[in-house]
């Protein structure tokens, strides 16, 4: 059922307590309508909230949509306060 969010995992030793912070990383970097809805099921907004301000696994794409859903001020977010240095160039030497 998850295997587009857990391609490299067993899920059967996967538990949704003790492996929280990456269930929730993962289903909502790579899952379902479906799979949000479950997690939305097993999790509290306040333990979404955490992994969106905190993960250092999801990208600033979905770190934002997140953020705009769950009313997060950006500042709060980790993955917005990377820089974003891909318009710099390595020099030539």
């Amino acid at each position: 059922m998850y295997d587009n969010c857990f391609w490299d995992v067993d899920t059967s030793q996967l538990d949704w307590n003790k492996h929280r912070n990456f269930i929730i990383s993962r289903i909502l970097e790579y899952g379902t309508i479906e799979q949000i809805k479950e997690l939305e099921k097993n999790y509290t907004r306040e333990d979404i909230a955490s992994v969106v301000k905190n993960s250092n696994n999801i990208s600033k794409r979905v770190a934002v949509f997140w953020a705009i859903i769950l009313e997060i001020p950006f500042e709060e977010i980790r993955a917005c306060s990377q820089p974003n240095l891909s318009h710099i160039k390595p020099s030539k030497r």
